[in-house]
């Protein structure tokens, strides 16, 4: 595969995040960057919910439900919008091709795809982390059984029936059916455009809303959105999280909505027809930001809640004393809401054991520099977003209101982060952040999403500070090409200067999780050349067994052949458990031989003792030493890996 296949594999998995919620923004009347920005969280919810409905109603996994369901959302933003036309005078909700905002969303998806794709390595290179192994066999696994549905992809490794947020594996699995790429190349597609694409549209949409609309403020927003290690780089490399960078990159869409409907935006007024429309459109938004990851539901709602407060705090002034006590009565409920969430929305209690990694000062020190999980300090983007709080906090022009409404997210962050990276007390740590498995990456990639607005701010202040110096007024505040080619110039120079050191660093820890080398911790180069021409050798219908801690499970993905264990986690059953402990000392008519009959197991994949996570080693004894165990025939091998085929049952 080349990066010609990459390429375009990123192309159709940018269009699948947003043409399926396009028409139902267009039917509510959205136009212009808006219209592009909304289509994204919106296609998120078709998406999620078309996975969910398309096994009840019988339907494989496929363009055809999320067809279905995107139509049926924009008849449902078209008749909610005439609905409201009969009690309100209603035009479009934005109107007008802002080419700026497109054009900043364009810049830092160039920048990202350019400084990702060369971390990435080979568009083949798969995440070499535990949780990858997951990752990868679960897309191959939705297009071999066609259901992408979070109730069923779990049931992978489990006959129970447990929730897992599949958005991103459906969406991956789809790229790779519409492109006939290999899975590698189809998940590292979709995390791209995720990365590349969604991301930087909702970024931009978001700090538009609550910073405003002016060049310097969106361009800005724009170089910075591309410059923090802490999203999307830490997501592709810890983990790996797809499915929460994929929630990550559909939020800030999500919450710009969110504040139009407030009214708390730098552009916003209170309109009860026009915010009743953005209500309709920041609700259908949640399904998608939900089923994507319900960690991101729950920042969702704590990013919210300022501006809940905040709108609320502002009807109460308008109101009579009915309406005040009905303004009151709701922000609370919102708030015990809120807290009844952030203990719902919970993971179970084994997956939430992750300690914090240093103290309360330490993790204030990280917040005030940018530097969150033990990063190295963004000191151009830090100096940007003091200023920009700077310039909120006491600049003119700014209401309590607005005051609050870009203050308010950042002061949710940095309690959120305080708690689970320097609060040692568990009661607590569960309280505030078991909605983030209490671990602090989930909550640290959170981070750029309520600065960039800041840091937008603080390059607006600087580029009319430079209006004021003689020698470069008549350039800066030039009408016309003058103005643009001076803004574009000065751009492309912040751009450079805020790819700092720090990026770089978010940047090698990619480049290492996805190199194959002859030492790789999961899939070394050998073992991925035995895997590439695995289907040479082993029929299709035939299992193949291995130690999952050392990447055999992969087969699955990589040579679409079935495993015995398609993860690390798995239940076992009897059967299972007798081929591990006793496979390697089979003949031909005992037990072991009746079970590997029953599990259609033939071949085993040698890949040595080297394991992905150095925390071992963890024993197989019936797949170890199968040269010395007289109950296998070598098949192939490159270099230490090796497949060999089940004889003792002949």
């Amino acid at each position: 595969m080349t990066w010609v296949d990459l390429g375009v594999a990123v192309g159709v998995a940018a269009a699948l995040l947003v043409l399926p919620g396009l028409p139902a923004a267009a039917a509510a009347g959205l136009r212009g960057a808006w219209l592009l920005g909304a289509a994204v969280p919106l296609s998120a919810s078709v998406l999620t919910v078309a996975a969910v409905a398309a096994p009840r109603l019988g339907l494989d996994w496929s363009l055809a439900p999320v067809a279905a369901v995107a139509l049926g959302l924009a008849v449902a933003a078209g008749a909610c919008r005439l609905a409201l036309r009969r009690w309100w005078d209603l035009g479009p909700l934005r109107a007008g091709v802002e080419w700026i905002t497109v054009g900043a969303a364009a810049l830092a998806g160039g920048v990202l795809f350019v400084r990702l794709a060369s971390a990435l390595g080979s568009p083949t290179n798969v995440s070499q982390t535990y949780d990858g192994i997951f990752h990868l066999n679960a897309v191959r696994w939705v297009l071999d059984m066609g259901d992408a549905s979070p109730a069923t992809v779990a049931s992978m490794n489990s006959d129970t029936s447990t929730f897992y947020p599949a958005g991103f594996h459906g969406l991956a699995a789809l790229t790779t059916r519409l492109t006939g790429v290999e899975v590698p190349v189809g998940v590292n597609a979709t995390w791209l455009a995720l990365a590349v694409v969604a991301w930087p549209i909702g970024i931009l949409l978001l700090t538009r809303a609550l910073a405003g609309s002016s060049r310097a403020v969106l361009l800005g927003a724009g170089a910075v959105a591309a410059a923090l290690p802490a999203f999307p780089a830490l997501l592709a490399d810890y983990g790996v999280l797809y499915p929460l960078l994929a929630a990550y990159a559909v939020l800030p869409g999500a919450l710009a909505l969110a504040v139009r409907a407030l009214a708390v935006g730098a552009d916003s007024e209170p309109d009860s027809g026009l915010q009743l429309s953005w209500l309709l459109l920041a609700a259908a938004t949640v399904p998608g930001v939900a089923l994507m990851h319900p960690s991101a539901l729950a920042a969702w709602m704590a990013i919210v809640t300022p501006w809940v407060l905040v709108a609320g705090a502002g009807y109460v002034r308008r109101a009579q004393l009915v309406g005040r006590i009905f303004w009151v009565a709701a922000s609370l409920a919102w708030v015990l809401g809120v807290g009844i969430a952030f203990q719902v929305l919970r993971p179970p209690a084994g997956a939430r054991f992750w300690p914090p990694l240093g103290t309360m000062a330490q993790s204030l020190g990280e917040v005030l520099t940018l530097a969150v999980e033990l990063g190295s300090i963004a000191l151009v983007a830090t100096v940007l977003v003091w200023l920009g709080g700077f310039v909120v906090a006491r600049g003119p022009g700014f209401t309590i209101e607005r005051r609050l409404a870009l203050l308010g997210p950042v002061a949710v962050f940095t309690v959120l982060y305080l708690v689970v990276a320097g609060v040692g007390n568990m009661w607590v740590r569960d309280t505030v952040t078991g909605s983030f498995y209490n671990n602090s990456p989930r909550v640290a990639a959170l981070l750029p999403i309520v600065v960039v607005p800041l840091a937008a701010l603080g390059i607006a202040r600087l580029w009319q500070l430079v209006g004021t110096l003689g020698p470069l007024r008549s350039y800066v505040g030039a009408p016309g090409r003058r103005g643009v080619v001076t803004a574009l110039v000065a751009l492309a120079l912040l751009t450079v200067v805020l790819q700092g050191r720090a990026l770089d660093k978010g940047l090698e820890g990619v480049e290492a999780a996805y190199r194959v080398t002859d030492t790789a911790r999961l899939l070394s180069t050998d073992e991925e050349t035995l895997l590439n021409r695995l289907d040479e050798d082993v029929p299709e219908d035939a299992v193949i067994v291995g130690s999952p801690w050392t990447g055999t499970s992969l087969a699955y993905a990589l040579a679409d052949r079935e495993v015995l264990y398609t993860h690390i986690l798995m239940d076992v059953t009897p059967d299972m458990q007798l081929l591990t402990d006793e496979l390697r000392d089979a003949q031909a008519g005992d037990e072991i031989c009746a079970a590997a009959a029953r599990l259609n197991v033939e071949y085993l994949l040698d890949f040595g003792r080297r394991e992905v996570q150095d925390i071992g080693p963890h024993p197989y004894p019936g797949f170890e030493y199968p040269a010395s165990s007289g109950a296998f025939e070598l098949v192939d091998r490159e270099g230490i890996a090796r497949l060999y085929r089940l004889t003792a049952c002949d």
